[in-house]
């Protein structure tokens, strides 16, 4: 197995053999409605077991939800850190996508770039769900050199390659990356993530490397606007209740007419 796999697959299986020990409630995301509307009905004497189960680890409440995310990763060769802060959100419970301002610093350019990454994951809808995926990175960097030996006149002011001359230079980086990992979700909208991707960058196939991240997201909650509040009819809308009798008064037969309020 590639190194790089096989540190990926010892830091999933110690993220599930921690977190899989409290994945003993059937009740973990009743903060989620869409959850909780579905499981919060009193358990059945028949079937309860099969309903605890699958309540244990079905997270299909996620379907077009979003939220913001924060996370952080590493590599050894070359040396490189990064870091990200962004959005995801889930087209369906099996597909994800994510959009973040990253920064990455090392890597073989021996700088620090910041830009954007973007991804794409699929898993299955359950609390710990493993994950496939790729994405990509683009990140800009800016700075300046010292330039008093390139024979031009980097500063405008008449003299070339004066002692100190300073000049801006601009440089990019970019990567693609297949990506594998894992989800946890804690509750029913606070997810931890880990996970490896191997960065194909711009500098060369000898200076690409496996980045390990580990990250935090939570899922937004819906605003008091989004709400429907349902008010109780107001007391002048009264309900008239009309008896009549059947001719052999064995029965009596109750109408009721809704008669709307009149404009005073």
């Amino acid at each position: 197995m590639p190194r790089g796999l096989g540190r990926t697959a010892w830091m999933l299986s110690g993220l599930l053999g921690v977190l899989l020990s409290g994945c003993g409630s059937s009740r973990w995301a009743m903060d989620d409605p869409d959850y909780a509307a579905k499981y919060s009905k009193p358990y059945a004497r028949r079937g309860k077991l099969c309903r605890m189960a699958k309540q244990m680890i079905d997270a299909r409440h996620v379907s077009g939800k979003s939220g913001r995310y924060i996370g952080t990763s590493v590599a050894g060769d070359p040396v490189a850190v990064g870091g990200q802060a962004g959005a995801f959100g889930y087209l369906s419970p099996e597909v994800s996508t994510h959009v973040a301002l990253a920064g990455v610093a090392g890597t073989a350019a021996e700088d620090m770039f910041v830009g954007l990454d973007t991804g794409l994951r699929f898993q299955p809808p359950t609390r710990f769900a493993p994950f496939v995926g790729g994405g990509f990175f683009l990140g800009y960097n800016e700075k300046e050199v010292l330039a008093s030996d390139d024979l031009i006149d980097n500063d405008d002011d008449g003299t070339i390659d004066e002692w100190r001359e300073m000049k801006t230079t601009y440089h990019f980086l970019g990567a693609v990356y297949p990506e594998i990992g894992a989800h946890f979700w804690l509750d029913g909208t606070t997810r931890l993530t880990a996970s490896g991707s191997y960065y194909v960058n711009t500098t060369g196939r000898a200076n690409d490397f496996w980045f390990f991240g580990l990250y935090f997201s939570k899922i937004s909650r819906k605003s008091t606007d989004d709400a429907v509040i349902v008010l109780p009819p107001p007391p002048e809308h009264n309900v008239e209740e009309e008896t009549t009798k059947d001719t052999d008064d064995t029965k009596e037969k109750v109408e009721y007419t809704r008669y709307e309020p009149k404009d005073e």
